[in-house]
């Protein structure tokens, strides 16, 4: 149910990246309206998938990753795009460290270009199983701007290597929604890799 961002989202790929080759892939989760006939005709380029029963998103991208053919997978949700053509720092952090699984950019809001949504984050506490997004509703500064370790991964954003994708498994399926990726994101740690925070790359986010 989200056609007109997915344009969105396709068209800004095409404007900006141009200095890593790759494949769209767009899953639709059971849309009231069958917009597929619409975007194929759009971007013929783009492969689609649709399901005709609702899933929650984390099935999404692991549908998407089983046609996928790239040596990594980029997994995004369809109400972002990009502004620039920074993807490529992604690609190179997981490229400089064979033990780096997973990275993601940098989130800013959509509507608000100077305005964090997304700089990493801490840990879970303990006591409270709390943590923080680090960065939220701050303005990009220097201190934001610094790649460093990050002990869970962002699910509207995140860059994974194959064999991680095909060693680890898919997204977890259970949860409903917030979860899928934390969980994920432990089990790509248990098998021995560290996951990133690259602001180099900054991907623009509505919610």
């Amino acid at each position: 149910n989200g056609f007109d961002e997915t344009c969105k989202m396709i068209e800004s790929i095409q404007r900006h990246v141009h200095s890593v080759t790759y494949e769209i892939i767009v899953v639709d989760n059971a849309s009231l309206k069958n917009d597929i006939p619409i975007l194929r005709k759009k971007y013929p380029f783009v492969r689609i998938l649709r399901s005709h029963e609702k899933f929650n998103y984390a099935s999404g991208y692991n549908l998407g990753a089983t046609i996928s053919n790239g040596k990594y997978l980029f997994f995004v949700n369809n109400d972002t795009c990009v502004k620039d053509d920074s993807l490529h720092y992604l690609v190179e952090c997981l490229e400089m460290d064979q033990t780096i699984g997973g990275v993601c950019p940098m989130l800013c809001y959509s509507d608000e270009d100077a305005l964090i949504q997304f700089a990493g984050f801490s840990p879970l506490t303990r006591y409270t199983l709390r943590n923080k997004c680090i960065g939220h509703k701050e303005e990009v500064d220097n201190i934001y701007m610094q790649p460093m370790e990050i002990p869970y991964l962002h699910g509207a954003a995140m860059m994974v290597k194959r064999e991680v994708y095909e060693r680890v498994g898919g997204i977890p399926t259970m949860y409903s929604l917030y979860y899928e990726e934390w969980d994920w994101s432990l089990a790509i740690q248990s098998c021995g890799y560290k996951l990133w925070y690259e602001p180099h790359c900054v991907i623009y986010h509505e919610k």
